[in-house]
């Protein structure tokens, strides 16, 4: 059988969930059945490093922004050069992208995913319903999202699925208690100290003034508490200084970008997310397969 060449394409390739699920399809495929090659606008970071790992290459546009003109071109250019049989786009500036350029560079089959129930706005969505029929299928992360695309877009119900995200279970099973023990005497938090964490890239949607607000209440309760907050992003250093003016860089900790979160996982008693919207959030999974209770915000019934 001749390898199919399939392009998994994505704005960027630093970390998040989006970026991890496109990482793990990638590593997975079987290399007898697919040639198989990733491709992000611009940033190709800590994830690409992963999928580079793997022995799968990674093209990086190397465009100026998520709305960079020559991206299409550049893509097309990628498309042709590989003969790429199959396009698999994740999130809205790759999805308009890829399927404009899969478009011009007659790709037989081209596949958009949908990762989450708000994509930007409504000028956003409208650009998505006029072009979501140029792919051949939509995939939705949760009836959710899936039930958001159908609204917003009036896709034909045949051509959108949903494909729930999924993760290696295996690696936050059995975690090693001494590397919990190693994570809190790095930031100095005592063994007995109830450590909350949110692990998220600092954004609006994330919602991180939202547990801000509500670590009064916590720390009134448990003096000793430690929250942290794991992750980079835009907003971390509005955050930092929120903290900071608020008097509790003591409690809150931010840790920026870390890869080892098995270990982080292991070190907390409770996962917190008190995001504004979401799809279907991989670190909440990676949370309950570490056996740690979760508390999260109802955004699938704020949206409704």
């Amino acid at each position: 059988m001749i390898p199919i060449n399939i392009l998994y394409f994505i704005t960027e390739l630093n970390i998040g969930g989006a970026e991890k699920i496109v990482a793990q399809m990638a590593a997975h495929l079987s290399k007898d059945r697919y040639n198989t090659l990733v491709s992000c606008l611009y940033d190709p970071g800590l994830v690409a490093a992963e999928i580079v790992k793997t022995g799968i290459q990674v093209v990086d546009l190397r465009t100026r922004g998520k709305w960079d003109v020559r991206a299409a071109y550049q893509l097309f250019l990628l498309l042709r050069r590989e003969n790429i049989q199959i396009l698999h786009s994740h999130l809205f500036h790759a999805n308009l992208l890829g399927r404009i350029a899969g478009k011009m560079a007659r790709v037989p089959i081209i596949i958009s995913t949908r990762h989450n129930v708000a994509i930007g706005g409504k000028g956003r969505e409208l650009i998505n319903r006029w072009t979501t029929g140029w792919s051949d299928v939509t995939i939705a992360v949760s009836e959710q999202v899936r039930e958001a695309e159908m609204r917003w877009t009036g896709l034909d119900p045949g051509r959108l699925v949903t494909i729930y995200n999924g993760i290696d279970t295996e690696r936050f099973r059995n975690l090693d208690p001494k590397e919990a023990n190693v994570f809190r005497h790095e930031f100095q938090i005592d063994q007995d100290a109830p450590l909350i964490g949110v692990i998220a890239r600092f954004h609006r949607q994330k919602g991180h003034p939202i547990l801000i607000e509500a670590s009064s209440s916590i720390l009134d309760r448990f003096p000793n508490a430690k929250i942290l907050l794991v992750g980079g992003g835009d907003t971390r250093a509005a955050i930092e200084e929120e903290v900071q003016k608020l008097g509790l860089s003591e409690s809150i900790l931010l840790t920026g970008i870390r890869q080892d979160i098995p270990c982080i996982l292991s070190a907390l008693d409770l996962f917190v997310l008190p995001s504004l919207w979401e799809g279907m959030p991989i670190v909440i999974l990676e949370a309950m397969a570490a056996g740690l209770p979760v508390v999260a915000t109802g955004v699938a019934v704020y949206l409704r």
